[in-house]
């Protein structure tokens, strides 16, 4: 409603209000002197992002997560590395006199004043300042009972912390606290949460369009798309450039569902396995070469047009000496954890340690042969020829090293500040656990705790295997190519399978479960961890030193189950000649407690039943019921009803193994 004045009531009031003014300005400058106010570095040192950042070993970002609710905010970001437009456009929606006044635009107060006292259209007047002394002091903030608005005494007040900030602080300063204090759509608090969560940008890459956009929503930040693009498209055209509203249509369609997207999440899972508080900036021992390849391998492994999408792969990379995980990723599990922290039987994968502790103990070399798995094991029934030594049968059929002297022996190593003890029949270990042991085979036996953050305390670890047995047990894992570094070892269990590999100094722990072929994923995903480090596949680091105790020789083997070579021994076990100790050999059937079925010698005379060794070496004697019945590896028997002892002796008489079984055959 528009109000005629007489010219000299017009004047009268103008006068009214100029003195109100001039009464305000010295009130202000009176008590602006007497205020107390937080320093600008007082400010920006209580700032804190609601995220945390994990770093990797360099010092790079590489992960991020949100762990406010409430209000999300990003870095302190400084003044010089804001954009251009944004200052600009900031400027012309709030505060075009920002330089210009000392933090109380007198002529917008008396502009504003006035046309308050006389029409309907309210305008404000508040300067930056202003609203940057709104922001710091809590007494400041509106009211509920007054709307959301300041009553007249909070705009006293704001009036007189303004001119308090401007004889305190610089005007670079006002304006670098106002935009990273000020709240500008949703939970989004200053320039950088808002510039990452409308337009995945940071501060120093907006464009006008976008800047004119965050300048809008100061003055409502949860107002309609629509509106805030006319008032955007206003401040475009103040500035001369209405024909950039075109390019604000994307940007304006995000406004109403605003997230704060993590930055970078090149290492989610280990960010979960943290303990983390909002402001951390965490640096790990994360590498991003490996991580990336080990994300890589998991995306291959898992796509559906490489036939295994049911496949759940996980992947972790240990770096000696000091255990530094360098790669980290799997998918997630029910509970909200990850694939990584699930212990699995590791009973299998524990062998090349049950063979390295049997070599320590010098029971056997590599070079010992073993005999063929009973066929209640999963063996085949044979007469001696598929006996192989410890170093082919830990890549061949590894089930075999379970029949080594010791080979269920408890072990232990050093978890943190207590000890642990291993029984590979008992053993559930997870990744991490896993690997470490591995990295300490292929580092000299030498076992230390793993480590991802940078500044953990490094274990002073110890001994799990002597060096020796170490060296020779992780040389067994030799790929078949003996020029090649890589070793590895691979093993099923209940669930799924485990794969670890070395190269070069890295230790590489694969994790597969699922419906998928398992085998066609692990080998899948090493073939593309190997092929994203070619200098370590290539050998090019160097590899472990030979430690002073271990020895190399020709050994050739007897019977010729497999062709001579040099071998590795711990001094002193040295072997020329690898052959099948008597003492070794066993009944392999009937087994204990059998009952033979003779029944066809009734109707064959001739009939014949086979007793079998686990050797044929012709120093061999059976005897059945104290009675020598046959010579070597093999003996026929014509069977008749009873219980029976058999015995198999060498040729000195000594028993070797003896077993009771009963046979159901005629009576004579």
């Amino acid at each position: 409603m528009l109000i005629a004045l007489h010219p000299a009531r017009t004047v009268l009031v103008r006068r009214l209000v100029r003195g109100v003014a001039s009464l305000m300005l010295l009130c202000a400058a009176v008590v602006a002197q007497a205020m107390v106010l937080p320093s600008f570095d007082e400010v920006r040192a209580a700032y804190q992002p609601s995220t945390a950042i994990l770093l990797d070993r360099f010092g790079q970002p590489i992960s991020e997560v949100s762990l406010a609710a409430r209000t999300r905010r990003l870095e302190w970001t400084p003044l010089r590395t804001l954009a251009p437009p944004m200052k600009e456009m900031l400027l012309v929606a709030e505060d075009r006199r920002f330089f210009q006044h000392s933090g109380v635009d007198w002529r917008a107060f008396v502009a504003a004043l006035w046309q308050n006292l006389w029409y309907d259209h309210k305008r404000g007047a508040s300067t930056l300042s202003m609203q940057l002394a709104g922001l710091l002091d809590p007494a400041l903030h509106p009211s509920r009972e007054e709307g959301g608005r300041r009553t007249l005494v909070q705009k006293w007040d704001q009036t007189f912390a303004a001119q308090a900030l401007e004889t305190r602080w610089s005007k670079e300063q006002i304006l670098e606290a106002y935009l990273n204090l000020v709240h500008y759509r949703g939970n989004l608090q200053g320039v950088a949460a808002a510039s990452w969560g409308l337009f995945q940008k940071l501060p120093g890459e907006l464009k006008r369009p976008e800047a004119a956009i965050l300048a809008a929503l100061l003055r409502a930040p949860n107002a309609r798309p629509g509106l805030v693009e006319r008032r955007a498209c206003e401040l475009l055209e103040r500035v001369g450039a209405r024909g950039e509203c075109s390019g604000m249509r994307q940007a304006l369609s995000r406004l109403d569902g605003t997230t704060l997207a993590p930055r970078w999440n090149g290492a989610p899972l280990l960010m979960r396995r943290l303990q983390l508080h909002s402001g951390d900036r965490l640096r790990s021992t994360l590498d991003p070469a490996w991580q990336a390849a080990a994300l890589a391998a998991i995306a291959q492994a898992t796509d559906p047009d490489n036939g295994s999408p049911d496949a759940a792969l996980s992947i972790t990379v240990l770096d000696g000496p000091d255990a530094s995980v360098r790669a980290y990723a799997g998918p997630l599990v029910p509970d909200g954890g990850d694939a990584l922290t699930v212990r699995h039987a590791a009973g299998a994968m524990l062998l090349p340690f049950s063979a390295g502790l049997a070599i320590e103990r010098q029971s056997l070399t590599a070079a010992t042969l073993l005999p063929p798995l009973h066929p209640a094991d999963g063996g085949g029934v044979t007469g001696g020829s598929d006996w192989m030594s410890v170093r082919v049968a830990l890549r061949a059929d590894p089930r075999r090293l379970m029949t080594l002297p010791g080979g269920r022996s408890l072990f232990e190593f050093s978890q943190d500040s207590g000890r642990r003890a291993i029984d590979p029949d008992q053993a559930r270990l997870d990744s991490l656990e896993l690997g470490g042991l591995y990295l300490a085979l292929f580092s000299g036996g030498r076992w230390v705790a793993p480590r991802w953050l940078s500044d953990s305390p490094r274990s002073l670890g110890h001994t799990l295997l002597r060096p020796e047995a170490a060296f020779i047990a992780a040389d067994m894992l030799h790929s078949a190519d003996r020029l090649s570094c890589e070793r590895s070892f691979v093993a099923r269990d209940d669930s799924g399978a485990w794969f670890v590999g070395a190269l070069g100094l890295a230790t590489v722990v694969l994790r597969v479960d699922g419906e998928a072929d398992q085998e066609h994923v692990l080998r899948d995903a090493w073939r593309s961890i190997r092929a994203s480090t070619p200098a370590v596949a290539s050998c090019l680091l160097p590899m472990q030193d030979v430690p002073p105790s271990v020895v190399q020789q020709m050994v050739a083997f007897r019977p010729a189950v497999e062709a001579p070579r040099r071998e590795w021994f711990v001094r002193g076990t040295e072997l020329a000649v690898s052959s099948i100790s008597p003492m070794a050999i066993r009944i392999v059937q009937p087994r204990q407690g059998a009952i033979v079925d003779g029944s066809r010698a009734a109707r064959e005379p001739d009939y014949r039943t086979l007793f079998l060794a686990s050797a044929d070496l012709p120093e061999l004697r059976w005897y059945l019921d104290g009675k020598l019945i046959g010579e070597g590896g093999r003996a026929w028997w014509r069977p008749l009803a009873g219980l029976y002892r058999l015995e198999l002796r060498d040729v000195d008489g000594r028993q070797i193994d003896t077993i009771d079984f009963a046979a159901r055959a005629p009576l004579h």
